[in-house]
């Protein structure tokens, strides 16, 4: 996202998720969550704080499965993520695997790493080119899934124009006499859920 986040080599270095704006030009917005990381056998106490992160993962359309792929234990790690994602009733959810920290490994590491997580993104915050493609990956994940829509929008309806502008790219717009013609992408859901389809063009 481009911002600057507290980042320590410490564990609970924050609790609080993270969120921020994948791309200010996104319409509708993508929003990255940033979870804390998954431990094995959470003491009961610390529980609680973890509720909200779960509810976020439940919310996403997208989950992006981080892994330190420079620790000696990392597909524990994975499968211990993996083992929470399927306890909360996460798991179906679409899930990019990211190996992280990748300019840490070397020869047959590098190998297994690529063996053990097929498919998965690597990336290393010490390479701006690695971290960008996985920015547009992203980016064009959810660009892919916007289905394109003809509306004409009443002049009088000024809430749903914004709305439209919100959620929606705008890919054409002209004025009618009876209003506001606009040419959108936007996802099936979004536009259920603003009733787009009383103003659609036959």
């Amino acid at each position: 996202t481009r911002s600057q986040v507290l980042s320590e080599d410490k564990l609970f270095a924050t609790l609080d998720a993270t969120v921020r704006a994948l791309s200010p030009d996104s319409h509708p917005p993508i929003v990255a969550v940033d979870t804390v990381g998954f431990i094995q056998n959470i003491p009961t106490s610390l529980i609680a704080s973890f509720r909200s992160t779960l509810e976020e993962i439940n919310e996403a359309d997208l989950i992006l499965h981080v892994v330190d792929a420079s620790s000696d234990r990392a597909k524990e790690h994975f499968e211990t993520t993996r083992k929470v994602l399927e306890e909360i009733g996460a798991h179906e959810k679409e899930t990019l695997v990211v190996l992280n920290k990748v300019d840490l490994l070397k020869g047959s590491a590098a190998f297994q790493a690529r063996l053990v997580y097929p498919g998965a993104f690597r990336v290393s915050a010490l390479d701006p080119d690695l971290v960008e493609k996985l920015r547009t990956h992203i980016l064009t994940h959810f660009q892919q899934r916007l289905e394109t829509l003809d509306v004409v929008i009443p002049f009088e309806s000024g809430r749903v124009q914004a709305q439209i502008r919100e959620f929606s790219t705008v890919v054409q717009e002209r004025i009618l006499e009876k209003g506001i013609f606009y040419r959108i992408k936007i996802e099936r859901k979004i536009a259920e859920k603003l009733n787009l389809a009383r103003y659609a063009v036959a």
